[in-house]
C-alpha cells in the first residue's frame, strides 16, 4: 500500500508519482484495499474494470474513473500537484498557509485556498494542531468517497442556494412578483439579478424609484440597500 511516509523528501515523491497515470493507479489501488470497487452512483459493489481502465457499474450501467466520488474529482490539475499538496499539509507541523501552498506548486492563491479546504474536511482537526502521523494515500481516498457531497455542500452550499432561489424567480411568471422574489432587504443589484433571471432588459432603478414613491420599501442611502415596507410585507403574507 503506498503512503506518504516512504517519502523522506518532495523530490522522492515527485520523482515516483511522474505522471497522471502512476496517481491514478495509486487511487485505484487504496480504493481496492477493501476487496473490491463501489460505485459511486448507487453504492453497488464488484464493478467491473473496462480495457480502459475505467469502470462500469453492473446495477445502475454507469461508466466512472477511479477519480469519481474523491476529492479528485473534475480536477483539471495535474495530480501530482495534489499529492504534493497533501504530502506538504501532512508535513507541515504548524500547519500550511494558502500563499505558501501556491508558491509551493505554483498554482494561484485561490486555488491553493480551494486545495486546502478540501484536503483538510476529510482530516477535521483544531485550528492550533497540525496533521500528525503518516497520512495514507488510502485514508484520503476513502474519506473523500464517504464526505465528498459533504465538503461540496460546506464550499458551495450558498453558492447552491443563490441559485437555486434565482431559478425560483425565474418560474414565477409576471412583473408583480418581482418584489416577491427579492429578499427583505435588497439591492439594485439584486433586483436587476432577478429581472435578467425573468429574461428582463436594462436597468430596475426607475421601478426602485416607483416602489419607493408607493410606499412599497424604504431606501437606506448611507447602505445603498432598500428594504420592503411593513404595510407591503403585511399584504403579501395575507396574498399568500
Amino acid at each position: 500500500m503506498v503512503n506518504f511516509s516512504k517519502f523522506n523528501n518532495i523530490i522522492s515523491l515527485a520523482a515516483y508519482f511522474h505522471s497522471d497515470k502512476v496517481c491514478k493507479q495509486a487511487i485505484i489501488e487504496s480504493r481496492l484495499a477493501d476487496g473490491d470497487i463501489v460505485c459511486p452512483y448507487c453504492g453497488e459493489h464488484h464493478c467491473a474494470t473496462r480495457k480502459d481502465g475505467r469502470f462500469r457499474c453492473k446495477h445502475c450501467g454507469k461508466n466512472f474513473s477511479c477519480l469519481v466520488g474523491t476529492i479528485f474529482e473534475n480536477t483539471k490539475l495535474p495530480l501530482i500537484k495534489w499529492f504534493v499538496a497533501m504530502y506538504l499539509i501532512s508535513s507541515h507541523k504548524k500547519g500550511i498557509s494558502s500563499h505558501q501552498l501556491s508558491r509551493d506548486i505554483q498554482v494561484t492563491q485561490a486555488t491553493a485556498w480551494y486545495m486546502l479546504q478540501k484536503v483538510r474536511l476529510l482530516y477535521p482537526q483544531n485550528d492550533s494542531e497540525a496533521f500528525e502521523g503518516t497520512v495514507e494515500i488510502e485514508d484520503f481516498v476513502r474519506w473523500s468517497y464517504h464526505y465528498d457531497m459533504w465538503c461540496k455542500m460546506w464550499i458551495f452550499g450558498e453558492k447552491m442556494r443563490q441559485a437555486m432561489e434565482r431559478d425560483k424567480a425565474a418560474v414565477v411568471p409576471g412583473r408583480r412578483n418581482l418584489m416577491e422574489c427579492l429578499a427583505t432587504n435588497f439591492t439594485l443589484d439584486d433586483l436587476n439579478m432577478v429581472r435578467r433571471a425573468q429574461g428582463m432588459k436594462g436597468s430596475g432603478a426607475d421601478l426602485l424609484r416607483k416602489w419607493v414613491t408607493r410606499g412599497y420599501c424604504t431606501f437606506d442611502a448611507a447602505k445603498q440597500q432598500y428594504t420592503k415596507s411593513e404595510e407591503f410585507i403585511r399584504k403579501h403574507a395575507k396574498a399568500a
